[in-house]
């Protein structure tokens, strides 16, 4: 089942929590779903759902949904900071299955969607997985998180693989190797639809991420800041008190509207920030040079940062 072959379904949709990339791609799926007369039911946070309104007003129907529960430290160490959370992470799927069972009564759902939300799916209907990491970047040693991963991931009718079969963005991350209902369905960037300014304007610095992480970007890019290399920074209330410590000249815009902000990324000249999977996604579409780190040790950043954006022909890689 493709998304180009979804017509007039009930279709509840939830985002992964873990940063913002999930809602961000979830965004050019919905507007796909949309055109093919599909009624939209999006279960997220409030954070999420201030987001999905700058594109989506009246024409969705939205549901309170509590994300998971990860907490990071900011030490660089994402295997220890989630094996932690775990029984916290493990309750909060199993009280998801059932959320999700009222729902698609409640609201005569057909078909459920996940972006990486390992309990959001339902046996009283379709239920699909949202993922560009089939394979997870793990050591040997820990290849039994990759085992636990593809159990979950099975359990689901179909996966949805965001990514470009042919040239993959995801490297061997998108590798399908356990799952014989997995299709790739290609690409997701909101800006999918827009086009580019021919004349580009501002190096922009973008300020994602878990927010223990935003002192570390600042960190690494405080230098190009100082000397007006970066010209404008995109971040939230948080990253701002930050900044303020750093550098109180420098332009900085408060993203609470993403359809207003979308603007600003559209037209910049260079984008400086993590190297996120969606971020990947949208600079690919939009042509712009670029400066990105992997956030400290978030094991699918290094691989992207290392494996895909230094060996890519595709990307104007600028250093």
């Amino acid at each position: 089942m493709y998304p180009t072959e979804i017509f007039e379904k009930k279709i509840l949709i939830s985002p992964l929590n873990w940063g913002m990339g999930h809602v961000s791609r979830c965004i050019p799926l919905i507007k796909r779903l949309k055109k093919q007369n599909n009624e939209i039911f999006i279960a997220c946070t409030e954070i999420q759902r201030e987001v999905f309104e700058s594109y989506f007003q009246q024409e969705i129907t939205y549901v309170h949904h509590e994300g998971y529960p990860f907490r990071f430290k900011g030490r660089g160490n994402f295997i220890l900071d989630s094996v932690i959370n775990l029984k916290k992470l493990q309750k909060r799927l199993k009280q998801e299955l059932l959320e999700v069972y009222n729902l698609v009564d409640n609201y005569g759902i057909d078909i459920v969607i996940s972006d990486h939300r390992y309990g959001f799916r339902s046996e009283k209907c379709t239920s699909i997985f949202m993922t560009h990491q089939l394979q997870l970047p793990l050591p040997w040693y820990l290849k039994i998180i990759q085992a636990r991963h593809t159990k979950l991931v099975s359990k689901f009718n179909f996966q949805w693989i965001v990514d470009d079969e042919s040239q993959r963005l995801a490297g061997k991350l998108s590798s399908n190797e356990n799952f014989p209902n997995a299709i790739f369905i290609g690409l997701l960037s909101r800006f999918e639809d827009l086009i580019p300014s021919k004349a580009r304007e501002k190096s922009v610095l973008i300020v994602s991420g878990p927010s223990s992480y935003y002192s570390k970007l600042f960190d690494y890019y405080n230098s190009k800041i100082k000397n007006d290399d970066i010209e404008l920074i995109i971040g939230n209330d948080e990253s701002f008190e930050i900044l303020k410590n750093i550098n109180k000249n420098v332009n900085f815009h408060n993203a609470k509207n993403w359809k207003y902000t979308d603007n600003l990324i559209l037209n910049a000249k260079r984008i400086y920030g993590y190297c996120g999977y969606s971020t990947l996604m949208d600079i690919k579409h939009l042509g712009c040079e670029f400066n990105l780190i992997a956030c400290p040790g978030q094991l699918e950043q290094l691989y992207l940062h290392k494996k895909v954006l230094r060996n890519s022909q595709d990307f104007n890689l600028y250093d």
